[in-house]
């Protein structure tokens, strides 16, 4: 999933006199506009006056209550690796969630740790409602998680003020979001409510014994590799759990020891994950001397310090949901894969390489490969595949032949897997990526 350049994020709006509903909801009033870039998602037609407008009339109080209640989960909680999410991880992370009557623009935020990501769509023609919103995203965009965060506090705080000022002063959201800010304040509590939400749960809502599995298991993991698992043995895994997690790391693994040349692996935040990914797969095989088509599998086997004939004879865990790598003494590791195809093998080998240039990882750090998109795991697998697959070498494979056959050719000469092909063909704009009729990450019903 390849996300537009960072982009600015605006969250107007200019109170208004209007309605007869609640205090709280009648004071705040207002014309929003909330815009992404260059997109204005609040631009929409009222069906009613048949006039079209950049803002539309709402209560700020729903939008700010929502915002303030799912804080934890919109600032920790990435997109799962599901076709379709659990209700309540909808109802944490769509806007449209902050109901109460108004009609909402179907807008998407979940955070990949380094930046939020935003989807939106315009709205379906259904005419039932007063308002139809007339702008979407054509592909994913990213926003700094500072501006992001920055933003939505100057929101709450002005609707507060706004209730402040006519004379309603402890409502609902000002307790709200003083706890929010209570807890971020206070270290152990903030790294508590991050652990919830990572777990797909809302604060407090959390079973006492799951959310104590999963600090213990911070303490052994360290907190950046505990959060790219606890989404996997979430709430929304039914056939899961975090005690799963807890059973695989005392699991037996291939016993390895990492040889690989330092490299200085790019850092700055300015370049998405797969962009450093990529330069830094390219620096690897350069010092590796490698300026060949393929990358043996015996050449991941020796970088990783593992002997062929113990992945050949790893029997590990069926239906792991991670592959995870537990180091031991010295540079000792003991590598845990969870793919049984070769090509995936190699893949998946391919990612621990990429973890390790990652995490700057000398052999003391864990690592953990998932199916989630935050940014660690699209990091490993752009390395990944441009380490195994350079797109030069692939378009001189290729020679301007995209046909299917040809593809499936490039799969099997550089042992990977047709949809890897692809992927490094749409992410370098040699052929067409869909986002989906909807412009959403997942199908709506």
């Amino acid at each position: 999933m390849e996300l537009e350049a960072m982009n600015i994020f605006h969250l107007r709006h200019r109170w208004e006199t209007a309605g007869n509903d609640e205090p709280d909801l009648r004071q705040t009033m207002c014309r929003l506009e909330l815009q992404i870039g260059d997109v204005l998602l609040t631009e929409n037609e009222d069906i009613f006056s048949q006039t079209i407008s950049p803002s539309v009339l709402v209560s700020a109080y729903p939008l700010a209550q929502w915002f303030a209640a799912n804080w934890w989960r919109l600032t920790s909680e990435p997109l799962p690796p599901t076709i379709r999410p659990l209700t309540s991880w909808r109802m944490a992370h769509e806007i449209g969630a902050a109901n109460s009557g108004y009609v909402w623009p179907q807008i998407l935020f979940a955070t990949d740790r380094e930046v939020m990501q935003v989807w939106a769509a315009p709205s379906r023609g259904n005419r039932e409602q007063s308002v139809r919103y007339l702008n979407g995203l054509t592909a994913p965009v990213a926003l700094s998680m500072l501006e992001f965060e920055k933003n939505v506090e100057l929101f709450i705080q002005s609707v507060i003020a706004r209730l402040a000022a006519t004379g309603l002063h402890d409502t609902s959201l000002k307790l709200l979001w003083d706890e929010v800010l209570e807890e971020r304040r206070d270290a152990e509590t903030s790294s508590a409510r991050r652990c919830e939400a990572e777990l797909g749960y809302d604060p407090d809502e959390c079973p006492d014994d799951i959310l104590s599995t999963a600090i213990r298991l911070k303490s052994q993991m360290g907190e950046a590799t505990l959060s790219e698992l606890t989404p996997v043995y979430g709430k929304s895994e039914i056939s899961t759990s975090i005690y799963d997690l807890d059973t695989l790391i005392k699991s037996e693994g291939i016993p390895g020891s990492p040889a690989l040349p330092k490299i200085r692996a790019r850092e700055s935040k300015s370049m998405a994950p797969w962009e450093r990914a990529v330069e830094d797969a390219r620096l690897l095989r350069k010092e590796l001397h490698n300026t060949g088509d393929r990358v043996s599998t015996e050449d991941l086997y020796s970088l990783l310090g593992i002997r062929k004939q113990d992945a050949e004879h790893y029997n590990g865990k069926t239906g792991s949901k991670v592959a995870i790598a537990v180091p031991g003494k010295g540079r000792q590791i003991a590598f845990m894969p969870r793919r049984r195809h070769p090509r995936s093998k190699r893949f998946e080998l391919a990612r621990f390489i990429g973890d390790i240039v990652y995490t700057h990882s000398a052999g003391g750090e864990w690592l953990a490969s998932t199916d989630l998109s935050t940014s660690r795991q699209k990091y490993q697998r752009a390395f990944a595949a441009e380490f195994l697959c350079p797109i030069e070498n692939l378009t001189g494979f290729l020679e301007d032949d995209f046909s299917e056959d040809r593809l499936e050719d490039a799969a099997e000469h550089f042992e990977i897997s047709p949809e890897t092909v692809n992927s490094l063909l749409a992410n370098n704009a040699l052929i067409y990526r869909t986002h989906g009729l909807s412009g959403l990450p997942y199908t709506i019903a």
